[in-house]
């Protein structure tokens, strides 16, 4: 998942969820509309939560 442009970090995580992913975009909408598409086809990913950080 880290050779997907925007992908800042990607590290395995104890808890709820298995991995936490920072992504950077210039929009959510970018996000939303282009790097989630790439995350979900990466073997092993059957389930992706997406909150945002605003940083104004």
């Amino acid at each position: 998942m880290r050779k997907i442009d925007g992908v800042k970090s990607a590290e395995f995580v104890t808890g709820i969820h298995d991995l936490l992913a920072l992504v950077e975009a210039n929009s959510y909408e970018e996000i939303v509309t282009t790097k989630l598409s790439e995350i979900r086809k990466v073997a092993g990913i059957r389930k992706t939560v997406t909150d945002f950080a605003f940083d104004w």
